[in-house]
């Protein structure tokens, strides 16, 4: 079974949407990935280290996996087509609407225009 590492993170809540913080040193937007559901967000992520070097001779190598499975029970429920993702400075930081939110000015939109 691979060694997971542990993924620190905050859950925020605004009227409007949630933001999720974890912190994912070493990883880049290459190696992470974001799921949403609902009411669950999923983060995993894998990465490869390598050998280490002495003057370009290698005289070790070990090839240690990486890895990150962080599953997440949100507050609130969320539209999984309305989330934004950023990478910095292994700071991952996914904000998503709340679901519902927003509705009924749509709604009174699409009545003015038909």
């Amino acid at each position: 079974m691979p060694n997971l590492l542990k993924v620190p993170l905050d859950v925020m809540e605004t009227e409007k949407e949630l933001t999720v913080r974890a912190d994912v040193p070493g990883f880049g937007e290459k190696n992470l990935e974001v799921r949403i559901a609902p009411r669950s967000l999923c983060i995993t992520g894998r990465r490869q280290e390598a050998s280490d070097e002495k003057e370009g001779r290698i005289v070790y190598s070990e090839r240690r996996s990486k890895q990150i499975f962080r599953l997440v029970d949100l507050p609130a429920e969320v539209d999984p087509d309305g989330v934004n993702a950023t990478l910095t400075d292994g700071l991952l930081e996914i904000k998503v609407s709340k679901a519902g939110v927003g509705e009924e000015d749509r709604g009174i939109v699409r009545a003015a225009t038909a």
